[in-house]
């Protein structure tokens, strides 16, 4: 897992996995997903990450390696508790 931030966009992308990018998923306006042809959650870009973002939900709906969850989750406690409608 990686970690870039654009201080003068203020926004974070996390890359999860290498691969190549087949469609982007809005979540909501600050939240996006890249996915591979299969599905796979390649990166999460969050715009405004302090303002919180739904990483509850992303966790629900993608398979993410365990421990790259829980570092996520203790990165980011305010996104933890943001859940996806």
């Amino acid at each position: 897992m990686k970690f870039s931030y654009d201080a003068d966009a203020n926004a974070l992308y996390i890359t999860l996995r290498d691969g190549d990018v087949a469609r982007t998923r809005e979540l909501d306006d600050s939240t996006m997903l890249d996915v591979d042809a299969a599905g796979n959650l390649l990166g999460i870009e969050v715009l405004n990450p302090g303002s919180g973002w739904p990483l509850t939900g992303i966790l629900r709906q993608y398979e993410i390696a365990e421990d790259d969850a829980q570092m996520l989750a203790a990165c980011y406690p305010n996104a933890y508790m943001v859940s996806v409608g």
